[in-house]
């Protein structure tokens, strides 16, 4: 660790750079700073319980290939907006999260933040899955975002994510989520688009 900052799986012989970073404190200094504009504060209604939904508002469907460079599709944009709801059931609560845990067996059965950060993740892999190519798909390489408020089983959580900046391959989303009572996270989120077949290969070669 240097600086707070540990990187690992850095596949350089991937023409589709993924390098997955864990950031406890400072910056990157390798990194370009993608500020986020602005706060999303969006409404939604209510959905009966039990209901999954999701919404892709985006209007800049089309199709076309691959850019050379490792560019993504030009309907790959800022401006994507996508909305995912969610009841919340008793295996995404704290205890699950790892039941090999003694001490996360001890808490409260509530919403848990790592699958909060996977319900996050989920709403931005919907929200870009028109616009990716048959072999891409998109990996989650940051997190920056708050958990304020607990959520509890039985309840209705809503992601709502905006994709803000495209750069190369690698896309960042502003985003936030709430219950049916309050806001209980928000910040950013940054994924980059790969090649399965090549990621799949170098990961192959780790385990050779």
């Amino acid at each position: 660790m240097n600086d707070g900052i540990r990187t690992h799986d850095r596949l350089d012989h991937n023409q589709e750079l993924y390098q997955l970073s864990y950031v406890h404190h400072g910056t990157d200094p390798r990194a370009r700073v993608v500020s986020i504009a602005k706060a999303m504060r969006l409404t939604h209604g209510p959905t009966s319980p039990g209901v999954l939904q999701s919404g892709n508002r985006s209007g800049m469907l089309r199709s076309t290939t691959v850019r050379e460079g490792g560019q993504v599709k030009p309907s790959l944009a800022p401006g994507i907006e996508h909305e995912l709801r969610f009841v919340v059931p008793d295996t995404k609560t704290v205890p699950q999260l790892y039941p090999e845990s003694t001490e996360f067996a001890e808490m409260p059965e509530v919403f848990a933040t790592g699958f909060m950060v996977g319900f996050v993740e989920w709403a931005c892999i919907q929200a870009i899955a028109p616009h990716l190519d048959e072999g891409e798909l998109s990996l989650g390489v940051h997190v920056d975002l708050s958990h304020d408020a607990a959520t509890p089983v039985g309840m209705e959580v809503v992601a709502r994510v905006r994709l803000e900046a495209v750069e190369g391959r690698s896309l960042t989303f502003a985003v936030e989520a709430d219950d049916a009572h309050e806001r209980i996270c928000a910040g950013s989120h940054r994924r980059f688009v790969v090649d399965r077949a090549r990621f799949d290969a170098g990961v192959a070669r780790k385990l050779a």
